[in-house]
């Protein structure tokens, strides 16, 4: 497509009646002297200029204009004093002179502004954009000719220092700054969920968030960094609101587990469970759950809550913390009944803190 679009424009830019040339630095050149149609009296000529680049990745051509005037003696007609300056472009009557392959002179009646247009015409036409730009960097150089910078005239070429940083890849790096910064926080909200044992409606609501704002980042990937570091800490924000709404308001990190949960008969004075029970008889007094609790920080909330699970009712729950207890201890938690316990299935289940999925569970059964 990009050969199609220089194709068409060197023709019709040639049919009006300018010189242009392939290369130079870029992808088209136009660099001639014009007569100012305008000029009655004596001479006055204006040098034009125009470089344009057809970024093929974008789908945008790139066009930079410069105009110079230089004449002498006196000028007539309104044409002149109704030009003007619009951007780069100067509209406005010229004329240029060509030779043609029979060594004819063609004079060519010519309106500066028809160059651009016919630039955005041609680049419209295949469906592309078109930007004219004021710096004369953004056209040279792109089409892998760099030799030509050689060519310029010393005034014109740009100096950059060799660890000073163009402005084209000041975008890539910027998106790719907003790409890290998501994929750091999809891994922090990943272990967040994962160390909470979220449940999977909340999984799935933190999942929706991230990914809107990962397709934003790629959206707007050429925005500026503050961009970025706004879009990252608003999603940071967003998520944690929705994590603790799931996990009952609150946010807990602890680093306590339970290990050996069983159901016993009872606790010794040490504390210690005497034994393991899987069963017991309907005239049972007692039921007696514990699990050991490692590396549990001071006044560490525990929860159990027994269920009869043959009914899928819940039977009581009972709440407790570690206050100042040793790191690595005992807990447990007793049920008692001055009547016959209904036979069937019963389960315990232990949390650490206000987590919604237990940690441990326990189940048993009463029978005869």
């Amino acid at each position: 497509m990009k050969e199609q679009i220089l194709f068409e424009l060197n023709n019709r830019l040639t049919a009006m009646g300018i010189s242009t040339q392939m290369g130079q630095g870029t992808d088209i050149s136009i660099v001639t002297d014009f007569a100012d149609a305008s000029w009655g009296t004596g001479k006055k000529t204006i040098h034009y200029e125009a470089f344009i680049y057809a970024n093929e990745q974008e789908q945008i051509v790139y066009m930079y204009e410069k105009t110079a005037e230089q004449g002498q003696g006196l000028s007539f007609g309104g044409d002149s004093e109704s030009s003007f300056q619009s951007g780069a472009t100067l509209f406005r009557k010229v004329k240029s002179i060509q030779y043609g392959p029979d060594g004819k002179a063609y004079e060519y009646d010519i309106d500066l502004g028809a160059i651009p247009k016919t630039v955005k015409e041609v680049a419209k036409s295949k469906g592309w954009k078109f930007k004219t730009v004021l710096g004369k960097h953004k056209v040279m150089n792109q089409s892998g000719m760099s030799q030509s910078v050689v060519n310029q005239p010393e005034e014109e070429a740009e100096y950059r220092h060799p660890t000073e940083k163009s402005e084209h890849s000041q975008p890539e790096n910027r998106g790719l700054f907003g790409m890290i910064a998501m994929v750091i926080l999809g891994m922090l909200m990943i272990g967040i969920l994962a160390l909470l044992g979220a449940t999977l409606i909340c999984w799935g609501v933190s999942l929706v968030i991230y990914g809107i704002a990962f397709f934003l980042q790629r959206i707007w990937k050429n925005k500026s960094i503050i961009i970025h570091i706004i879009l990252c800490l608003v999603t940071a924000v967003i998520l944690l609101v929705t994590i603790a709404m799931f996990t009952g308001g609150t946010i807990r990190i602890s680093s306590a587990s339970l290990e050996d949960a069983h159901m016993t008969s009872a606790m010794d004075s040490k504390g210690k469970p005497v034994d393991r029970v899987k069963s017991y008889l309907p005239n049972g007094t007692e039921f007696i759950a514990t699990a050991e609790l490692h590396n549990a920080p001071h006044y560490t909330k525990i929860r159990f809550v027994w269920i009869y699970k043959t009914e899928n009712m819940q039977i009581a729950e009972f709440r407790m913390d570690s206050k100042e207890a040793d790191e690595d201890v005992y807990v447990y938690s007793n049920l008692t009944n001055d009547q016959n316990w209904p036979v069937g299935e019963y389960k315990v289940e232990i949390y650490i803190g206000d987590r919604e999925k237990p940690d441990k569970t326990v189940e048993f059964k009463v029978s005869e």
